[in-house]
């Protein structure tokens, strides 16, 4: 039986989706999120997970297909039909086209030719030329939508053009101009945020002549290798490349937002489709989070990082521990600060606790309240714990030794199956779920014990 928090995270599945696709909320959710919430459905409600694949428009559909594991763009294929996955195709940039459309390949080529010559003619043109090329080649990764203009064209016609390639969504993230010959051979560029600056009755070989565009431009041909493409991305940080073939004649170009790293052999990892979540699985690579993983694939991921992490806060262990004359009776729990720390940002806490001096309402060193008891045991002139709770997504700021205790901490010991951290004797900030404690002594991540 589903436990409460898993009906929790499927009921809210539900509600994100079918106000998505009411577009009712403040900001629409992404292809990854989009996925996320699809997969949770997936796992405990399939009949809803299939009625939302059905309902989703065909540019989130498309979207949300480059990000899914295979077993879900498997459920694509066989549950929605022909026409919608074709509509859904051509929603993409080409790059994207021609990707997704090798996933579906990899599935079931027959329905991967279908969906081909479903395609217009231009789609299908594009999307071969991008496929003839190999992993390695900067060919493979470009998109064939580009802002040109011939060099005898007005600055105005230009504009123009971009316009209605915008209007109708043909193209998107445009940073450059490129100018061409006759022939289409690549000539010069202008930054498009420069292009206001200049006379739009003018054409683009006079303001090349009158302002100085670059005369030299960093361009990539089809066939050179991506690792060099990406150097130059960083060497010169470019945020568009121009692709040409032999001819010098302009057939793509490759953004920025498509490059994010390189693993050495030539496989690009695009920036839309990397999230990073601070603290969260942290270390955990892509098998261990697909779903049929195993617990103990996922564990062994982890235990990994973890161990990296543990060795780190044993030698920082170390060089404070040579300290230890400074900081006389607090050297133990000195020595064990790193490692409690760099490993508490695991673990969650609902509250944060100090030991407060009741006659003075200041906090003052824990070891008075070494009992963890609270005021029910005590009287309320003697010191005790207080307690403040950590709302999720806000912070919490605990006082220092000497410090006035701030309203809102509570004598009340919360449930034991709570979690509390107590704060570092210098006090800081503290929120729930991100591990961070910010300020104090040796900022970093939060330790705590529970109570």
């Amino acid at each position: 039986m589903e436990n409460k928090e898993q009906l929790d995270d499927v009921e809210e599945a539900k509600a994100l989706l079918d106000a998505h696709l009411d577009d009712t909320l403040e900001h629409e959710l992404s292809a990854a999120d989009l996925t996320e919430h699809l997969k949770t459905l997936k796992k405990h409600d399939e009949e809803k997970y299939v009625e939302f694949l059905k309902k989703l428009d065909p540019e989130d559909l498309a979207d949300a297909a480059l990000e899914m594991p295979e077993h879900m763009l498997e459920d694509v294929i066989e549950t929605l039909p022909h026409e919608k996955i074709v509509e859904a195709i051509e929603e993409l940039e080409s790059d994207d086209q021609a990707e997704l459309l090798q996933n579906i390949g990899e599935i079931d080529e027959d329905k991967a030719e279908q969906i081909f010559y479903g395609l217009d003619e231009d789609d299908r043109h594009d999307i071969l030329t991008i496929s003839k090329y190999s992993e390695d080649e900067a060919g493979a990764y470009m998109q064939t939508e580009v802002f040109s203009a011939r060099q005898d064209q007005t600055l105005g016609q230009a504009v123009e053009m971009l316009r209605v390639m915008r209007e109708k969504d043909e193209i998107e993230n445009v940073f450059q101009l490129f100018v061409l010959d006759k022939k289409g051979h690549l000539l010069t560029s202008f930054s498009t945020s420069d292009l206001i600056l200049y006379d739009f009755s003018l054409t683009l070989e006079q303001i090349s002549q009158k302002f100085g565009a670059e005369n030299k431009i960093h361009f990539a041909t089809d066939t050179d290798k991506i690792d060099d493409v990406i150097k130059d991305f960083e060497e010169f940080d470019l945020n568009v490349i121009p692709v040409v073939d032999a001819n010098g004649i302009l057939i793509g170009r490759i953004t920025a937002d498509d490059i994010h790293e390189s693993d050495g052999a030539g496989t690009l990892l695009s920036t839309e489709s990397v999230i990073v979540e601070p603290n969260r699985n942290a270390g955990v690579d892509d098998e261990a989070e697909d779903d049929e993983t195993t617990i103990f694939k996922a564990g062994r991921a982890r235990a990994l990082w973890l161990a990296v992490n543990l060795c780190t806060a044993i030698v920082s262990s170390t060089i404070i521990g040579l300290f230890d004359a400074t900081i006389e009776k607090l050297v133990a729990l000195a020595v064990l600060m790193p490692i409690v720390a760099s490993m508490g940002g695991n673990t969650d806490a609902d509250y944060v606790k100090v030991c407060k001096d009741p006659a003075t309402g200041e906090r003052v060193e824990d070891k008075k309240c070494d009992d963890d008891t609270g005021p029910a045991s005590h009287s309320h002139s003697h010191p005790h714990w207080v307690y403040m709770p950590i709302s999720r997504g806000s912070s919490v700021s605990a006082p220092g030794v000497g410090q006035k205790v701030p309203s809102g901490y509570s004598d009340s010991k919360p449930s034991s199956s709570s979690k509390v951290t107590t704060s570092d004797r210098s006090g800081g900030s503290y929120s729930r779920g991100s591990g961070t404690r910010h300020g104090g002594f040796g900022s970093g991540s939060k330790g705590g014990s529970g109570s």
